[in-house]
């Protein structure tokens, strides 16, 4: 259904055997994943929380082929595509860009604040997508799409889950309520994860200081205004407290060798909210066949806690406030088959770092990071592609 203005002919979501063998991402069009012309993959809802069990968005992208993650500790995770990490590689939900200004080049936890629960399917593009998607996109893309699925009946149905794993002695517990009927189609839930600490097999044991807390909700609602037009709107919470990076502390546990650290304390917090409105319409105009709008604020936050072995601590952090537009067009004329369109994103950063003496009292009090406190940053980006089919066999992509 989040297809269904980009179909050819009316707004009317595709049946389920085609949505599951369609890739929006690498064209930003509705293309069949055997002609995509790219490397591109897509993990199914199913796939992700019934035959892999993946609890992150981190642990989903383990699982395709050609992508290493690197999992530093629970509740952060960063995937290598093409071999780039960190802001190399672009993260979408619904096409929204969720990297922003704070992200760094290397590893880093953020990709962990996407529920997979309110995923119904994620695709991931390798290999260069600055073309489309603009700046960081080198490694790849990544877009974790949030249809309501298309074999969803008329009328409501609920959904509960439960899952215990014993090896980390962790609870996940979701709930979710999904309605459809002629023109209206919603569906939202909630989801809370308790990750106990890590316990590992043989001689190695618990791991103290690994386990972490996430609360998750999200909601999406599709409104037909006509036979040709389609309202969307989606908001996605996600809020994690105490997610250690244990190894760097005297946690931490020395196997084979490896360094033990010596913080007494290296936690994180971390919060995202994204609220977004999307217009997709069938025949705007002349100038194109079908047109997607898009409107989004979001919010992202980290709090990190660290007291060093000399009893030393920091208190730092930052909040970022991301305010995102872009429309794209797409016009079949004859053979060719365009697409155009641009985009904004305006960033607002706040960030803070207090250092303490052991006794308490204030050090130094700056900025976190590369970016400053009160600063802001803008992102802008035209695309234009053109799918020209030259033969009944081939296909040009300029």
């Amino acid at each position: 259904t989040t297809l269904a203005a980009q179909a050819p002919g009316p707004v009317g979501g595709p049946d389920i055997d085609e949505l599951e063998s369609i890739i929006v991402t690498a064209t930003r069009l509705p293309i069949r994943a055997f002609v995509v012309p790219a490397m591109a993959y897509s993990e199914s809802a199913a796939d992700i929380q019934s035959l892999y069990q993946s609890r992150t968005l981190p642990e989903a992208l383990g699982e395709v082929p050609g992508v290493l993650v690197q999992k530093t500790a629970n509740g952060q995770g960063s995937p290598f595509i093409r071999g780039f990490t960190g802001f190399r590689n672009v993260l979408l939900i619904d096409g929204i860009r969720l990297n922003n200004s704070v992200f760094r080049d290397g590893p880093n936890q953020y990709w962990n604040t996407v529920d997979t629960f309110a995923a119904s399917r994620i695709e991931v593009l390798k290999g260069p997508a600055s073309v489309l998607y603009g700046s960081d996109a080198i490694g790849g893309a990544v877009n974790v799409l949030s249809d309501i699925p298309a074999s969803a009946r008329p009328g409501f149905s609920p959904r509960a889950l439960y899952r215990y794993s014993n090896a980390e002695s962790s609870d996940t517990v979701r709930g979710d309520l999904t309605y459809v009927d002629e023109r209206l189609r919603a569906t939202g839930g909630y989801t809370y994860k308790s990750y106990g600490d890590v316990e590992g097999g043989g001689s190695v044991g618990v791991q103290p200081r690994t386990g972490y807390d996430e609360q998750a909700a999200n909601v999406r609602v599709e409104y037909d205004l006509t036979s040709r037009s389609t309202l969307l709107l989606g908001y996605q919470y996600v809020n994690q407290d105490d997610a250690w990076r244990t190894h760097r502390t005297i946690y931490g546990n020395g196997w084979n060798g490896t360094t033990i650290g010596t913080d007494r304390e290296l936690s994180f917090d971390q919060q995202r909210q994204l609220g977004y409105v999307q217009l997709r319409q069938a025949d705007p105009g002349p100038f194109a066949d079908k047109m997607i709008a898009s409107a989004s604020y979001q919010s992202q936050g980290e709090d990190q806690h660290r007291i060093r072995s000399n009893l030393r601590s920091d208190e730092l952090g930052f909040d970022v406030y991301t305010t995102g537009l872009w429309v794209q067009f797409d016009k079949q004329w004859g053979r060719t088959r365009l697409m155009y369109g641009a985009d904004y994103y305006g960033d607002d950063v706040t960030s803070y770092n207090v250092e303490y003496n052991a006794d308490g009292s204030i050090r130094r009090v700056h900025a976190q990071g590369p970016v400053a406190d009160d600063a802001t940053y803008d992102l802008t980006g035209l695309f234009l592609q053109a799918i020209v089919q030259a033969t009944p066999k081939v296909a040009l992509t300029l």
